[in-house]
């Protein structure tokens, strides 16, 4: 009800028809901030804004319905008396520079500029909270409270839909892929290949400004980034638990290591842009300012505990990353030469299904990012993804989605680029480590693997003996705080 008030006071004080917002400054944006700061900061400035919040009502004759009164039951305050306390709000709080109009009280659209929202979520947000202050104020003077439920319903849709832009603007639509029709309930070889064509482009997003603004880097929080991260990376329709996965398939391992990957991923490319947002902002922040109190007390708070959930994705990559090489020890042929003389000679007009039929061992590197593979099979690789996007290219209608096949020729790309990198560096220099891909499986292993307790492979199950996810989600890294982020 106080918000149907408050519209109807804006409709009747500002103006009656809808005007869209400009785009607004940083400076505008910041007002907000800095209004906040000061009354919760600086001596008597919450008394101080009540007081002319409670004169001001007083002047308008509200305060003859409250009177003083013994009993403990606290009144909501009257409908007529929400309006006037509105307006009085509205001018301590909007900066003239930048009138907050009728239409910032609508729900939010997804046309709206992240500076819109920005400048709606930050003047929503200090309403609030002075309407919270003032509210209290009042219990202590009349008994009596303000409602202002339904303001900070509006205020939360405002953040959810900044974060969805913000996150969109860095990852793309992935955010969303879960919980869309696109995304599968099991895993399989194409979910996989998908979630590695995602980290190869994800790889590429390297110092990308995903934060702009103070706004922007409030809503980095640990639960909400990690929900974000974990959600955009599942591509699944449900979440998977990973303590489950026991006597786990290819497919599973290898989908267990893109999704860690993908997350700690992302969570880098995040953290690194707040570090230097942060960094560039504290440079020339005023001693005792508003902005260094945010940077000091609240955002570089965050930067610690996201980086610790950044090293826990890693170190879990990493353990599924050697576990899969020791298959591959095992099972990828020991002379790559001569599988890549094969794949070379082989039909290209043959069909797809005959040919991974031919070559079932090879599919792994359908799922993976050639960062993944090591480095002596990124040729065969290369020519394995060739020859599968050329039969793709060339297959009955209906037989490879639009869809599949891009995703195919992306991964291609990545594996020529990657094999391309590793020959120039074989031609140039014996000694030079290949910029992509690992060192090889035996380093990746450690000098003190042994080839008769490498896991055995069995059918598409890994035997008993293999050393799985449990022994590696049972470890420290998943047990206490960190397991509210790697449970899923």
């Amino acid at each position: 009800m106080s918000t149907h008030i408050f519209i109807l006071f804006m409709l009747l004080s500002l103006q009656t028809s809808y005007v869209a917002l400009g785009e607004h400054t940083n400076d505008q944006i910041n007002m907000f901030r800095k209004f906040r700061y000061v009354i919760s900061h600086e001596s008597g400035g919450s008394k101080a804004l009540c007081e002319r919040l409670w004169k001001g009502l007083v002047s308008s004759g509200a305060t003859a319905r409250y009177p003083p009164t013994q009993h403990r039951v606290y009144r909501r305050m009257h409908q007529a008396d929400v309006t006037t306390f509105c307006r009085l709000l509205i001018a301590e709080v909007v900066p003239k520079s930048a009138p907050f109009i009728i239409g910032n009280l609508n729900e939010p659209t997804s046309d709206m500029s992240r500076s819109d929202l920005e400048y709606c979520l930050e003047a929503l947000d200090t309403i609030v909270a002075v309407a919270s202050t003032f509210s209290r104020y009042l219990q202590r003077m009349v008994k009596v409270y303000v409602e202002v439920d339904r303001i900070v319903n509006l205020r939360d849709a405002y953040k959810e839909q900044l974060e969805s832009k913000i996150f969109e603007c860095v990852f793309g639509r992935t955010d969303a892929i879960s919980g869309s029709g696109q995304a599968s309930s099991d895993i399989s070889p194409f979910v996989n290949m998908w979630m590695a064509a995602e980290r190869d482009r994800v790889s590429k997003t390297f110092d990308y400004n995903a934060v702009s603004s103070f706004t922007q880097a409030s809503l980095f929080s640990v639960p909400v980034v990690v929900r974000r991260c974990r959600e955009g990376s599942l591509f699944l329709s449900r979440a998977i638990n990973f303590d489950e996965l026991v006597i786990p398939t290819m497919e599973e391992l290898t989908y267990a290591l893109n999704y860690h990957s993908l997350v700690a991923q992302k969570l880098a490319i995040l953290v690194d842009s707040l570090w230097r947002f942060l960094d560039q902002k504290g440079k020339t922040a005023p001693a005792g300012s508003w902005v260094q109190h945010e940077i000091e007390n609240a955002l570089r708070t965050q930067l610690y505990p996201l980086e610790k959930v950044r090293n826990e994705y890693v170190s879990m990559a990493n353990k599924y990353r050697k576990n899969l090489a020791r298959l591959w020890k095992t099972l990828l042929p020991k002379d790559p030469g001569t599988h890549l003389e094969i794949l070379k000679d082989i039909n290209a007009w043959g069909a797809l299904s005959e040919v991974q039929g031919r070559f079932p061992e090879l599919d792994i590197f359908l799922q993976l990012p050639p960062d993944d593979v090591p480095r002596e099979y990124l040729q065969m690789a290369a020519a394995y993804h060739r020859l599968t996007v050329h039969l793709c290219y060339n297959a009955a209608p209906g037989i490879t989605s639009e869809g599949e096949f891009s995703i195919r020729s992306e991964l291609y790309s990545a594996y020529e680029q990657a094999a391309f990198a590793y020959n120039y560096d074989q031609d140039h220099d014996s000694n030079k480590q290949a910029s992509v891909g690992f060192t090889s499986i035996t380093a990746l292993i450690g000098a003190g693997f042994e080839p008769d307790a490498a896991a055995h492979y069995t059918g598409n199950r890994i035997a008993s003996n293999y050393p799985g996810p449990r022994a590696i989600t049972e470890s420290s890294l998943t047990k206490g705080s960190s397991s509210s982020h790697m449970g899923s």
